[in-house]
């Protein structure tokens, strides 16, 4: 089975390319371009992983990646132009499991995803042996 990436970005080009690289490496994915509908597709479609913008209109992907990681028990990815020690700080301190600068380099980006599922699925083996 086909791992389950959800893409929040409010750009949608943006949104378009990173879904055309997602499927080019095996990935099924969910895109959608504003932050409150990304909460309600993240507790309908059950991603294994979540790419974050953080600069968008209403609500910030930092606000969206604290609710989603004290809903849901994925991977948070964030994806910014900004760059900055405070940006990625602030991704870290909210739940962002990793961070990808924009513009976006393919191979970083194929490996932190890699890694972040990697880690999800250890964690959901070892809860499934507890239960």
């Amino acid at each position: 089975m086909k791992e389950k990436i959800l893409i929040i970005d409010d750009e949608p080009q943006v949104a378009k390319l990173i879904e055309l690289k997602l499927k080019n490496w095996g990935y099924e994915t969910v895109s959608v371009n504003d932050p409150h509908k990304g909460i309600e597709t993240a507790e309908k479609e059950k991603p294994d992983l979540a790419l974050l913008d953080i600069m968008m209109p209403e609500l910030d992907g930092i606000s969206v990646c604290s609710e989603m990681r004290k809903r849901f028990k994925i991977p948070v990815i964030m994806i910014s132009s900004l760059n900055d020690h405070s940006s990625r700080h602030d991704a870290g301190v909210f739940g962002a499991i990793d961070y990808v600068a924009k513009p976006i380099d393919d191979d970083e980006l194929k490996s932190k995803i890699e890694n972040a599922l990697k880690v999800h699925r250890r964690l959901k083996e070892k809860k499934n042996e507890e239960d």
